[in-house]
């Protein structure tokens, strides 16, 4: 048993070379792994590159809308401040009305002091006095249709003849 043992001692010596299996399946596997490596290293490089591209675009469109949200805001301000300037003139306007109200008020003599009952009741005046001219208009229309002659509803045929050679009156 010892011998054998020492045989097969002998058989497994290494060899020289670095490559364990002597039918060379080590070399490929090297290969395929420093080709795979290589390509999955460009990928990564690939892939920095995309996110740097994504970061100066994002950085760009941001940009973009900073601007424009500066300018809607100026816009805004711009805006408000006309329709407190319009306000304002609208205000003005109510009082110079309301004014203009008192003046025609004062100018008929009215003493009431308020007017908003003196306008209903001319507004009450002017409607009675515009229903009464209906009734006046509806009244004359009647009594001119009773003035005229009643025409049928019936069509009258009217025959044109020529008087012919053929006939003679005795």
């Amino acid at each position: 048993m010892m011998v054998q043992a020492v045989e097969e001692v002998e058989d497994h010596v290494l060899t020289t070379s670095n490559d364990p299996l002597p039918s060379g399946e080590d070399r490929m596997q090297l290969k395929e792994l420093m080709v795979l490596c290589i390509n999955l290293s460009n990928k990564v490089l690939d892939l920095k590159n995309e996110v740097i591209e994504m970061k100066s675009s994002h950085k760009a469109k941001i940009a973009e809308l900073e601007s424009r949200v500066k300018k809607l805001e100026e816009e805004n301000r711009s805006l408000t401040k006309e329709l407190k300037s319009f306000n304002t003139r609208v205000e003005s306007l109510i009082i110079l009305d309301m004014a203009h109200e008192k003046i025609v008020l004062s100018m008929q003599d009215v003493t009431n002091a308020n007017g908003k009952a003196v306008t209903k009741e001319m507004v009450k005046v002017i409607t009675s006095a515009k229903i009464i001219v209906d009734e006046v208009n509806t009244a004359c229309g009647v009594l001119n249709a009773a003035n005229e002659e009643p025409v049928s509803a019936a069509p009258t045929n009217i025959t044109t003849a020529q008087p012919s050679e053929a006939t003679m009156t005795t």
